[in-house]
């Protein structure tokens, strides 16, 4: 099948508007989050009263992580063990 000027002009026409519309939708959006805002990471399986090395090497790390980034906060799950 051969294609006239017209028809390739218009296939062009329409291959770039596909394009076009592509790109757009993986253009960058309004951000939601702030660089200040403060965020709360729940982690579980902590350690308990019951293994007291794990315990206070677990509070250390959470300690220095929540000192080298104030913003974000470490909240243990105890309910996940």
């Amino acid at each position: 099948m051969k294609l006239t000027k017209k028809s390739r002009f218009v296939s062009g026409i329409l291959c770039l508007s596909l394009v076009g519309t592509i790109l757009t939708g993986c253009g960058k959006g309004k951000e939601t989050s702030s660089l200040n805002e403060e965020v709360t990471i729940t982690i579980g399986a902590w350690p308990t009263d019951a293994q007291p090395e794990q315990l206070k090497l677990a509070n250390k790390q959470k300690a220095n992580f929540e000192e080298m980034y104030p913003n974000i906060k470490i909240k243990p799950d105890m309910n996940e063990q």
